[in-house]
């Protein structure tokens, strides 16, 4: 009897000492690994690790970086996965470089900063380094493969949070002019119709935004990158847009023209719109095929294949115009510039000629202007040189947040400043695998695994138990 304790102390002395051993194994090789921050990636196409172009701008990066993602908890499936997806990929990029400081804020339970950032919209990443700084957006996280209807939304998250990192630490601010003095959109405005906001996103683009009032004969300013015109009431001056014809003339400028301009308003500046090849038609476009749910007034644009529109597209965004005038065409001043469609019309819309409340819009041949018709025109060639636009509400408060509406802004302004993206990363692309199983394997798989695999536990146990029971 005695042995037998004596036996049954050994044997639990050394599984106790063998079990402290493993745990204390395991203890100090997880903390050796959370030091160093060892990672292996076994996905097929490495889906877990970043670029190699992302991994050099980490490694030359000299300067410290914030980044922080405001993320409500989510309850929905989809809010759950980006808000893991973004914390994973960000904690990597604090990983491979010390100059990265990431945070994952809840701004619901952290109200203070949310409103110390001017937090606006849930799912906004911040990246900043000084006094420079650039916002993210949740919609712009995924992308789309248009040409599959099985693909997968493909995470370009990377791409935009490298950017972000090379803008706010080796670009400077670009300027964003407003032109003032013919009854212009107002931009401390905070009504619908205002611009309060689209202010406000164009500084948290890393841009400087000031107001321009070429009434008093100044030259335009050095730091002049683009000069939005929004829907002046009254023509600019022969003066002014001499002024703005000779910059665009100027060879090597920097300075590009954005010109929004609505219906039932005379044309802001006819002498640029000849210059650039475009004429803008007054009447009042109708489309019965694509619009929004309050009427074929509001018109959603279809997108033409350009840089401009490129992210709109494989997001599947589509903005909403309200009482937008169509454009036309032509052949610009100057050879090197070339024009180009950017939003179009259903071929069932048309221009309305009789602009009147009190008449309900119907087509008539050969009075009204057929569709499609173009409500957008990009001037490029040698250089982004004028986007011309017919419409100015969609950017207003009251429409802004419209999906495609605010990025679809942003994109006209970052192409004609020229701050497009400057690093390509390809987007991640999840692989959907499939299994196909015969009828009588699944019944095996099924029957094994509710019952075979328990079995062979129970069966090991009682291997243990008998041998012990020998001892």
């Amino acid at each position: 009897m005695k042995l037998e304790q004596t036996r049954r102390l050994k044997y639990g002395t050394n599984a106790l000492l063998f079990t402290g051993a493993v745990v204390a194994i395991v203890a100090v090789l997880y903390g050796i690994i959370d030091r160093r921050h060892i990672r292996w990636d076994f996905t097929a196409h490495k889906e877990l690790s970043l670029s190699d172009q992302t991994k050099q701008v980490l490694s030359r990066l000299n300067q410290k970086v914030e980044i922080i993602a405001f993320f409500r908890r989510g309850e929905g499936f989809d809010d759950v996965f980006i808000k893991r997806k973004v914390n994973d990929v960000l904690k990597e990029y604090s990983y491979l470089s010390p100059n990265i400081h990431f945070e994952m804020v809840d701004p619901d339970l952290e109200v203070q900063k949310a409103l110390a950032e001017n937090l606006t919209t849930d799912g906004t990443i911040i990246v900043r380094s000084g006094t420079q700084r650039k916002d993210i957006y949740k919609s712009q996280l995924f992308g789309y493969d248009r040409s599959s209807e099985e693909a997968l939304p493909e995470f370009t998250g990377e791409s935009l949070f490298t950017n972000a990192i090379l803008t706010v630490t080796e670009g400077s601010k670009k300027v964003v002019y407003f032109l003032t003095g013919h009854g212009e959109r107002n931009l401390e405005e905070t009504g619908p119709n205002g611009y309060a906001q689209i202010k406000g996103y164009l500084e948290k683009e890393n841009n400087e935004v000031k107001m321009l009032n070429l009434l008093t004969g100044s030259p335009l300013p050095e730091d002049l990158s683009v000069l939005v015109i929004a829907s002046p009431s009254m023509p600019l001056t022969e003066n002014e847009e001499e002024l703005l014809i000779g910059a665009l003339k100027k060879v090597g400028r920097t300075a590009s023209i954005l010109i929004l301009t609505d219906p039932l308003l005379p044309n802001p500046c006819p002498r640029i719109f000849n210059f650039l090849g475009v004429t803008a038609q007054n009447d009042l476009v109708i489309d019965p095929k694509k619009h929004f749910l309050l009427g074929p007034h509001y018109p959603a644009p279809l997108l033409s294949d350009h840089e401009v529109t490129a992210s709109l597209k494989n997001k599947g965004m589509s903005p909403i115009f309200y009482l937008a005038k169509s454009l036309v065409k032509g052949k610009p001043t100057v050879d090197t510039f070339k024009t180009e469609d950017l939003l179009t019309t259903s071929a069932e819309a048309w221009g309305e000629i009789n602009i009147s409340e009190k008449v309900s819009p119907k087509f008539e041949k050969g009075k009204d202007f057929a569709g499609p018709l173009t409500l957008a025109i990009a001037v490029g060639g040698d250089a982004p040189h004028a986007i011309v636009v017919g419409d100015s509400d969609f950017v207003a408060n009251g429409l802004i947040q419209i999906p495609g509406n605010m990025d679809l802004f942003l994109n006209m302004v970052s192409w004609l400043s020229g701050t497009r993206d400057s690093l390509a990363i390809r987007p991640t692309k999840p692989e959907l695998r499939t299994i196909s199983l015969t009828e009588g394997k699944a019944r095996f798989i099924f029957y094994f695994t509710q019952f075979g695999y328990p079995a062979l536990f129970l069966i090991a146990a009682g291997i243990v138990w008998w041998r012990r029971r020998g001892m």
